[in-house]
C-alpha cells in the first residue's frame, strides 16, 4: 500500500514487483494460492504452454494502480478456472499472442475487468485467438470484457474471442 500511495502522488517512485512471474514454461498448476497486495501485477504468465490456474484468490485495494490479478502473454492452451480476483486494476489482462485461453466461474471486481490488449504497442505483433470466458461474474467494475488497442497500424488481431453465460 505504500509504493501505491507513493504512486498516487506522483511522486518519484520505484516501479514495484510482480509477485510470481512464470516464463517460457510448461505444464504449469497453480491451485489455492492466495496474493495479496502485490505491488504489480500478480501472476504473469509469458511464454507458456498448458497452463492450469484453479482456486487462486486475488486481493488488493480497489485503488491499487498497475496490480492486474493475471496477466497471460505470448502463451497457450491457459485454463483459469474458479477464481476470485479483486483489484485495482485488470483482473486478467490478455497479451499479444495468446491462443486458446479459457476462463471459467471467475468473480472479477473491483477493477477494470477483464482485458485484450494493450494491442498494437508494436508495429509486429502476434495476434490473440481462441479466448472463451464464461459463467463469469462482474461486481462493481469499470467494464465487463474489454478489447484495448492503440491507434496505429500494426499485425496485431483478436479473432475467435467468446462470452458465454
Amino acid at each position: 500500500p505504500s509504493l501505491w500511495a507513493c504512486k498516487a502522488s506522483h511522486s518519484n517512485c520505484p516501479s514495484g514487483a510482480t509477485t510470481l512471474s512464470f516464463t517460457n514454461s510448461k505444464n504449469i498448476r497453480i491451485r489455492r494460492l492466495l496474493s495479496l497486495n502485490s505491488q504489480m501485477f500478480h501472476i504473469v504468465i509469458n511464454g507458456c504452454e498448458n497452463v492450469h490456474v484453479q482456486g487462486v484468490r486475488i486481493i488488493a485495494a480497489g485503488d491499487s494502480p498497475n496490480t492486474d490479478g493475471i496477466h497471460v502473454q505470448l502463451s497457450k492452451n491457459v485454463n483459469i478456472i474458479k477464481c476470485s480476483i479483486k483489484t485495482g486494476d485488470d483482473c486478467i489482462s490478455i497479451g499479444p499472442g495468446t491462443k486458446n485461453l479459457w476462463v471459467e466461474q471467475v468473480t472479477c471486481g473491483p477493477g477494470h475487468g477483464i482485458s485484450i490488449g494493450s494491442l498494437a504497442k508494436d508495429l509486429k505483433e502476434e495476434g490473440v485467438q481462441n479466448v472463451t470466458i464464461r459463467k463469469t461474474t462482474f461486481m462493481g467494475t469499470q467494464n465487463g470484457l474489454r478489447i484495448k488497442s492503440w491507434a496505429r497500424p500494426s499485425t496485431g488481431f483478436v479473432q475467435g474471442v467468446r462470452f458465454l453465460d
